[in-house]
């Protein structure tokens, strides 16, 4: 055996990110902010120091920052239930005995936990790891159902409770691992490294890894989500009689020519009444669907998202039919089917034009009673609708009840983000109102809401029945509904770790991407992302593999349409428009930051506002005055991240303004934005999950930014644009037109599908770079690459060419060059040869006006020109770089310049 801190400082040496687990059976982090750890490893010193003191907890941060790490659970009671037996079944006969062993072999890394369930750990390469994820459940056991669990199923008797049977921790996850013990399980039993090495772990594939999950999702046992058909295309239902669809569903099997037989899927093997099936041109082994799990309603349910089906749902035969034949198209399947001699027809009965059935009359209501005195009262105390009944003795015990009611899920639309509980309500009003403006309108349907101790009152009024017992002489005991103190609210409200609550990631207001590739089109939580799809608008369905026409219409909607007439100045601005259209629908598959978007132009009316609104309004978007001083801005940021709107537009920015915050700058590279919150001690934390957006005319970039912008031009090149033939557009009056929630619709539409054909392509990449934006810039460029859309990030010079102080510096630095040459110069001999010599009453400046100063022309002191100097040391400005060293003569710092003729930084 080998010790805690022995075995931490081994993990820390390996290069994980090694943290202490809590000790009071949490299984959480026992550090403050232990988000930080994600970004940036703890010291080996931090370890050793955490450990020194003899901790029982050991833990691990999943993801990138550990190399790419993930931990796939099988739990206890699947081990119990014989769930290894039935995956090394599936491992045997789909041809994966290689990378199991890999994984849970001798060679693998293999733990038990105190529960009895089995933990592997690997690596994927390359480092992407996706979040949490829940590979397999089953519905919980009459025994295992807790007290809430039961009242709540006494009111909603289909309701179905999981239980976990397989699970992943990926990005942002922590696990506790072997040797822990102690406290830091409720059971006091300790975790055991059943296989493997201290501080290493396999390394898999991507491929590897989907492969290795479908097995794990095979074991769930939950009730299989149907997929609906399309609401515009209902299946044909013929007279009384038999629908050709459900005649073809009884007499067709999945192996035959007009399904997976005839389109070159294959059986992978069978096990019991489950099928197991490959794709058509899988030769590697894997599984990419199962039918027959379910005898009595045998459907087709699809892993891979390699196919012409959706993926994760419940397919039936007529609808498998309906893709593979018909694009889909229930209405043409179903009289296909009919002309092939599918469904019967019965004759309707016959019945007289003039004779009327009367409807048949209901049951007369018999009056009642009123109530009154002490029943009105009693009945005014009871729950009108058998409500959730919790009784409230003291106040410890409905700490712990109110406490655990909320974790059970018996109150609706509760959360967890960063430990706080969050309310996600209807925001009131249309929002799409006429005589309001989109800078004044709700940005999305829903909001998500830091729930206070008066809105858990009202939730628990609302949705449960709390009550006392009570006494008086006159009544005797009776019951009394309640209101606990606002003490015990506030009191449920610290705690951090809620289990059982859904984690809310953040609400979209349109469709995105997940990490898998699939995409969230179905409005409400997503328990895959951890997103809440508030839709602005309502859109059909979107396949996940578009037909070739539909791409080309998507594609001449978008180029030749929406974008046709908009005076851009080169390809490049397009496409990079394109580019941030798309960003927010990419973000959650790319988890990856996006860069700042500038939307700039020569004069008024060139279409600026008209671009950023077809961002803006599809996703939801917050408009938001320009502020200069950087205290400001960091509160509006800290405001602007806790609303949910996708994207902050400063619009309409004052011409020729210089856009250089360097609190802007930081939050373009911060994944994660944290702000003291005004007036209290509190610190807000949110993701930086937004796309920012600038509009103006003539608009400059200085400090950071111009390395962190993509630039959009506008060049009408005429007086007076507003005056153009509107009629004359792919799309008359585009101002109003956007504006319109169906025409976002349209927009919207055609948009996913030209991401969903590039994801059914592979989603290739290009070699696009951008500094901290590389894996947003190699994914963007590869989409539109993959539609033939050129131009994409050809304007960097130009951007270059907007960064004013770089410009400044360069022409400085060059005159610089020119004067002293390479000689070693201080601060105040710089700015002496700066003031203008005069002789014979002529002026002389040897700077030729080319001496930094501020924007009101005044040039700086000697102390301040030092400032300056030490701030752009070592950095390229054109072909010209600064160098300091300290002279030990002077005592003070010296600068010289060198010119590298043909290099540019």
């Amino acid at each position: 055996m080998i010790d805690v801190r022995t075995a931490a400082l081994a993990w820390a040496d390996a290069g994980y990110a090694v943290l202490p687990a809590k000790i009071d059976g949490s299984k959480a982090p026992d550090v403050a902010s232990w988000r930080a750890y994600q970004t940036e490893l703890p010291t080996r010193d931090q370890v050793d120091a955490w450990y020194r003191g003899g901790r029982p907890g050991l833990g691990l941060l999943c993801g990138a920052i550990s190399g790419g790490l993930e931990l796939l659970e099988l739990e206890g009671r699947a081990v119990d239930e014989g769930a290894l037996k039935q995956l090394q079944e599936l491992i045997d006969e789909s041809g994966l005995s290689e990378l199991w062993l890999r994984i849970a072999g001798p060679d693998g890394y293999a733990e038990r936990s105190p529960s009895g369930g089995l933990h592997f750990l690997y690596r994927i390469d390359g480092g992407q790891v996706p979040g949490n994820t829940k590979l397999a459940n089953r519905p919980a056991r009459a025994d295992e159902l807790t007290d809430n669990e039961r009242q709540i199923l006494a009111k909603n008797a289909g309701r179905v409770f999981p239980r976990v049977l397989a699970e992943t921790r990926g990005e942002g996850g922590f696990v506790v691992i072997a040797p822990s013990g102690g406290p830091t399980h409720p059971s006091g039993r300790p975790w055991e490294l059943v296989h493997g090495v201290i501080g290493r772990v396999p390394t898999i594939t991507l491929v590897e890894r989907e492969q290795l999950h479908r097995l794990f999702r095979c074991l769930d046992q939950m009730p299989v989500r149907e997929a609906a058909p399309t609401p515009t295309r209902p299946l044909t239902v013929v007279g009384d009689g038999v629908r050709p669809g459900d005649d073809f569903e009884s007499k067709t099997p999945w192996d035959d020519e007009l399904l997976l037989g005839g389109a070159g899927w294959k059986v992978a093997f069978t096990q019991g009444s489950t099928t197991y099936w490959r794709r058509p041109g899988k030769e590697d082994p894997g599984i990419s669907a199962t039918t027959g799990r379910d005898a009595a309603r045998d459907r087709l349910y699809v892993f891979s998202s390699s196919t012409e089906f959706d993926t994760e749902v419940s397919i039936t035969k007529f609808q498998a039919y309906s893709v593979l034949h018909h694009g889909g198209d229930s209405k043409a399947a179903a009289r296909e089917l009919r002309r092939s001699g599918f469904g019967e027809q019965r004759p309707a009965p016959i019945r007289s034009k003039s004779a009327a059935v009367p409807a048949a009359p209901g049951p007369a209501a018999t009056p009642q009673p009123p109530v009154e005195g002490t029943a009105a009262r009693e009945l005014e105390q009871s729950p009108a609708d058998e409500k959730l009944r919790i009784e409230i003795e003291n106040d410890a015990k409905a700490i712990r009840d109110l406490g655990n009611v909320i974790d059970q899920g018996a109150l609706p639309d509760i959360y967890v983000t960063n430990g706080e509980l969050r309310l996600i309500t209807q925001v009131s009003g249309d929002v799409s109102m006429a005589g309001l403006g989109p800078e004044n309108r709700p940005p999305l349907p829903v909001i998500a809401s830091t729930i206070e101790p008066d809105a858990l009152a009202r939730l628990f009024a609302e949705h449960t029945f709390l009550w006392e017992q009570k006494y008086t002489k006159l009544r005797g005991s009776f019951v009394e509904e309640t209101v606990p103190t606002q003490r015990v609210f506030s009191s449920v409200l610290t705690r951090r770790h809620w289990p059982t609550v859904p984690e809310l990631h953040g609400i979209v207001g349109s469709p995105v991407l997940r990490p898998d590739g699939t995409l969230l089109q179905d409005s409400g939580y997503d328990p895959a992302t951890g997103l809440y799809l508030a839709s602005k608008v309502d859109l059909p369905h979107v396949p996940a593999r578009p037909s070739a026409e539909q791409v080309a219409e998507a594609k001449h909607f978008l180029i030749a349409k929406f974008l046709g007439d908009f005076p851009w100045v080169s390809e490049a601005d397009r496409a990079n428009y394109i580019g941030l259209l798309l960003a927010q629908i990419l973000r959650p598959y790319l988890r990856t930051l996006t860069p700042f978007g500038l939307i700039s132009a020569t004069t008024q009316s060139s279409g600026k506002t008209i671009l950023s609104e077809g961002i803006g309004l599809l996703y939801g978007q917050k408009i938001q005055p320009w502020n200069k001083n950087e205290n400001e801005l960091r509160k509006a940021i800290t405001g602007l991240l806790d609303q949910p709107a996708a994207t902050i537009v400063y619009d309409n920015v004052k011409e020729g303004s210089q856009i250089d915050s360097p609190t802007l700058a930081m939050l373009m590279t911060t994944p994660t934005w944290s702000d003291r919150i005004l007036g209290t001690n509190r610190t807000f934390t949110a993701p930086n999950d937004r796309l920012w957006l600038a509009t103006g005319n003539n608009l400059r970039l200085g400090g950071d930014m111009a390395t962190r912008t993509v630039l959009v031009r506008l060049d009408p090149k005429m007086p007076r644009p507003e005056l153009r033939d509107n009629d004359r557009f792919g799309i008359p009056h585009l101002d109003q037109w956007v504006k319109d929630p169906a025409n976002r619709v349209e927009l919207l539409w055609n948009l996913l599908v030209l991401v969903m054909d590039w994801i059914a392509a592979g989603a290739p990449r290009d070699k696009h770079t951008m500094r901290q934006f590389t894996i947003w810039a190699s994914a963007t460029g590869g989409l539109l690459s993959h539609h033939g859309i050129p131009g994409f990030l050809d304007n960097a010079n130009e951007v270059r060419e907007l960064d004013e102080e770089d410009n400044e510096w360069a022409v400085f630095l060059e005159r610089w060059h020119d004067l002293f040459g390479s000689a070693h110069k201080v601060a105040r001999e710089v700015r002496q040869s700066a003031d203008v010599e005069w002789a014979d009453a002529i002026s002389t400046d040897r700077w030729d006006g080319r001496f930094l100063s501020d924007e009101e022309g005044v040039l700086p002191t000697a102390k301040g020109l030092g400032r300056y100097l030490r701030g752009q040391v070592g950095r390229f400005h054109g072909e010209y770089v600064l160098h300091a060293e300290h002279s030990r003569s002077l005592n003070c710092q010296v600068y010289w310049v060198e010119h590298h003729e043909g290099e540019q930084g």
